[in-house]
């Protein structure tokens, strides 16, 4: 029971979320360095408008890919401002970056735990027990 308690709050602490943003960033910077000089070329062929408008566009889809989400969850029964949302999603995906399948699921579990427990969103489970109180 002990153990379950401590790996419950380590698993919910600020320092290992930051640890795992870190180890993304990290990671995929790594990976850039690594590969720098054919970044540096392919950036020489496509140009820098070219590469500004790019990041713009991937901005534009991650916001509404974010807004999406947030309908879904408020469609859902677990509304969400904007802000949290982005917190869940956003973190959640940068454990895609770290090896092993798990991590972005992991993040988003737990980030999403959290909320439960600041924001008073009710689980899915009892709203489905519920949904038929209200018929």
């Amino acid at each position: 029971m002990k153990a379950q308690v401590i790996v419950k709050r380590l698993l919910g602490s600020r320092l290992l979320r930051w640890a795992v943003v870190v180890l993304a960033v990290g990671i995929g910077g790594y990976e850039i360095s690594k590969e720098w000089h054919q970044v540096g070329h392919s950036l020489g062929q496509i140009g820098v408008l070219a590469s500004f408008e790019a990041l713009l566009a991937l901005f534009v889809a991650q916001f509404a890919n974010l807004k999406v989400w947030q309908v879904l969850l408020a469609g859902l029964g677990s509304p969400l401002r904007i802000s949290v949302a982005g917190r869940i999603l956003l973190i959640g995906q940068l454990g895609k970056y770290i090896p092993g399948s798990v991590w972005p699921v992991l993040t988003q579990m737990e980030l999403g735990a959290q909320l439960v427990k600041d924001y008073k969103i009710i689980p899915l489970q009892e709203r489905q027990s519920c949904s038929t109180c209200h018929r």
